[in-house]
């Protein structure tokens, strides 16, 4: 028997390899440094326009829970009202699970996500340009596919 029978064998015996990862053919494999540094043009639209959804469910709960009318506001806005809001009431923001938050931070934490996520996206437009994509490690760099990918591209 030969060495490489031997040494599946001896993992085999041990449970830890599933054999879809055993090639002996010379295939490349993708590393998993780094798999997922390409921003594609139709996600990031289909992500910002999302958000007006979700801020208007947020003008919705700040209505309810604090009695501030927010709807004339854009994200911007009501992220630095808040903020401002936070430090006029000198309250300290808690971090981690199990803390009670207050209904002010929570709304806080959500409009700066909001707002974060927003300014991310226009960036990632910004940088796009007129392609269709790009590579958040090398902005001029195309794509290859591999033969078979792990998202089953190829």
């Amino acid at each position: 028997m030969n060495l490489f029978s031997q040494v599946m064998e001896a993992i085999a015996r041990r449970d830890t390899l599933t054999f879809n990862e055993v090639f002996i053919d010379g295939t490349k494999l993708e590393a998993n440094a780094n798999k997922y540094t390409f921003v594609w043009h139709k996600a990031v639209e289909k992500k910002l326009s999302m958000l007006p959804t979700k801020l208007a469910a947020l003008k919705q709960d700040i209505w309810n829970d604090l009695g501030l009318d927010t709807f004339c506001m854009n994200d911007e806005f009501i992220y630095t009202f808040l903020s401002e809001e936070i430090e006029v009431q000198h309250m300290v923001l808690l971090q981690g699970k199990g803390k009670h938050k207050t209904p002010l931070q929570r709304l806080y934490e959500r409009v700066e996500s909001l707002y974060e996520k927003r300014k991310e996206y226009e960036q990632q437009l910004y940088i796009m340009g007129e392609c269709n994509s790009y590579s958040k490690t090398n902005h001029e760099a195309t794509f290859m596919r591999m033969k078979e990918d792990h998202m089953r591209n190829g």
